[in-house]
């Protein structure tokens, strides 16, 4: 059933109030260690059936998988309780896929102080100037601070001029943590810190680019990153200033999990120590990445925004689907030069090809036809990277120029070079055609890895003109 006609049958309010994310009991430093244990499995527990009967009520709705480890949720809340600002860090790709809305909520339910949560969209440089705008002005209808950002951004590329909050620029890294320092100041003149740490902490799903985010801070691999989703297993802090070594969190004992999530008790780490007043020092809190339930969205979604492992698949022929109808056949047989076949007689002309002539075409390209597995594997990793060819989804509501289709000459488009590869390709890439899903695609040519290749306002083609609207907006 199509996910729009699932989320018909209720209110956003309804939905919002369904997809919140699990509450920590309230506890005090005095509570016994097996109590304290006992009422976060009473709370785990109640959620989650909710949440089952939920979707029995609305028998439509698909509750896809969502992150069923209790000790992973101790981990948010630690961060939550933790931090003095939070940073939830999306992929800019598909940000109303990983933005979980009940974060901000269940923070200002938590912490009296008011911690301000910012929304960074990571990989943004994955996006034209045009898309970014246009999230930038969506975001800001929804009253949501947002800032753009890439781990993988060339130096030159990065904008470290003016302000970085709310504009369509991509911050570097120094700009980054100059926003960090703004906020430790602000928070450090209210007296809301209470000890010598100013903590950030940030959340996310997994594979979203949190390690790596780290990682350009710190302008050294100090966090493990890697393709498949879940590398962070527990709660790290990180001093950024004095580059003090990655904690990795062990907890022994419930209390003792209950005592550091705390503030004070990573103040108390911090290795100032000075009879003078100093500035704290910012403290990054890394939060495992947890899939926050959802509903209306497949499983091959997932998979396809690097939720799910992709070497761990096996149903393969879902997600390649959803490439093969978001990025145009011509832009297939140009990145892997293949040749898709055509439709048959009595078919629609301009329907895209199915994943599993996509899979055939590409095994056959190289010499094993039947080897489609590893064809789905390589393919579905280039378009979770972004690495030959990428999709960017468009805000809601985004309404699209009604222009002829023009084949755009591959002298119409243009490549950047950034630390993501060699220099641009001299393969140029085509413009998208009319695509059965939202939003926009393009190739990066067939030679080598590149940084972010876009098509530039030819003719009667523009970046973000050959899509259609996104089904739903969650609320």
């Amino acid at each position: 059933m199509d996910s729009l006609s699932g989320l018909e049958l209720v209110t956003g309010s309804k939905l919002s109030e369904a997809l919140r994310i699990p509450r920590r009991p309230l506890w005090e430093y005095n509570m016994d260690a097996d109590e304290l244990q006992r009422l976060e499995n009473i709370s785990f527990v109640s959620w989650r059936r909710n949440l089952a009967l939920f979707q029995e009520r609305n028998a439509p709705l698909v509750l896809t998988p969502y992150e069923l480890n209790l000790d992973m949720w101790r981990e948010l809340w630690r961060v939550i309780e933790r931090s003095h600002l939070l940073i939830q860090i999306v992929d800019a790709r598909n940000p109303l896929l990983f933005l979980c809305e009940d974060l901000a909520q269940y923070l200002d339910e938590r912490q009296g102080r008011n911690t301000p949560m910012i929304l960074l969209l990571n990989k943004a440089d994955l996006l034209t100037e045009e898309q970014r705008a246009e999230w930038l002005r969506y975001f800001s209808a929804e009253s949501i601070d947002c800032i753009f950002y890439s781990s993988t951004q060339c130096a030159s590329e990065w904008s470290s001029l003016g302000e970085t909050l709310n504009t369509t620029r991509i911050c570097s890294p120094q700009g980054l943590i100059s926003l960090f320092e703004t906020f430790r100041d602000d928070a450090d003149n209210s007296e809301n810190l209470g000890g010598p740490s100013f903590n950030v902490g940030l959340v996310g799903y997994p594979n979203v680019g949190k390690s790596s985010a780290i990682n350009s801070l710190l302008a050294s691999k100090r966090v493990r990153v890697g393709a498949t989703p879940g590398k962070t297993k527990h709660l790290q802090t990180i001093f950024l200033e004095e580059n003090v070594d990655v904690s990795e969190q062990q907890h022994t004992s419930a209390i003792d999990e209950a005592a550091s999530s705390t503030a004070s008790s990573c103040c108390e780490r911090s290795p100032i120590a000075s009879s003078e007043r100093k500035l704290p020092q910012i403290c990054l809190v890394d939060c495992p990445g947890l899939v926050f339930p959802n509903f209306a969205v497949t499983k091959a979604e997932l998979v396809v925004n690097g939720i799910l492992p992709i070497d761990q698949l096996r149903d393969y022929i879902a997600p390649c689907d959803l490439v093969a109808s978001r990025i145009p056949r011509n832009v297939l047989e140009d990145a892997y030069t293949l040749m898709l076949p055509f439709p048959y007689e009595g078919e629609d002309e301009r329907r895209p090809p199915t994943g599993r002539e996509l899979l055939t075409a590409y095994a056959t390209a190289r010499g094993s036809s039947s080897d489609v597995s590893r064809a789905a594997r390589i393919i579905l990793k280039d378009y979770v990277a972004g690495s030959k060819i990428c999709y960017v989804h468009m805000p809601p509501g985004y309404q699209y120029p009604e222009q002829p289709h023009v084949q755009v000459e591959p002298a119409f488009h243009k490549q950047t070079h950034s630390q993501r590869g060699g220099p641009p390709s001299s393969t140029g890439g085509t413009p998208s055609e009319l695509s059965p899903d939202m939003g926009c695609s393009w190739t990066a040519g067939v030679k080598g890895k590149f940084a972010s290749t876009c098509y530039t306002r030819g003719l009667a083609t523009s970046p973000m003109s050959n899509s259609h609207k996104r089904h739903y907006k969650r609320k």
